[in-house]
């Protein structure tokens, strides 16, 4: 799909050629391969939901 502004194409939108996606038992064995000590403690959730407060603009998208 070609986007367009007035008759000039501005962007193509298309499949991305390789996705590159992984799944979480994938990303956990390749942390042990990788000899990762990271651990997931308690309050990462807490400081999950903070980062994300703590943004200035909006997650939200807007379409209009």
């Amino acid at each position: 799909m070609v986007i367009e502004n007035g008759s000039s194409a501005v962007a193509i939108v298309r499949p991305s050629a390789d996705p590159n996606l992984r799944t979480l038992s994938e990303s956990l064995r390749l942390a042990r391969e990788r000899g990762s000590t990271a651990t997931l403690d308690g309050d990462f959730a807490a400081d999950l939901e903070a980062a994300i407060k703590s943004r200035r603009e909006s997650l939200e998208v807007s379409w209009d």
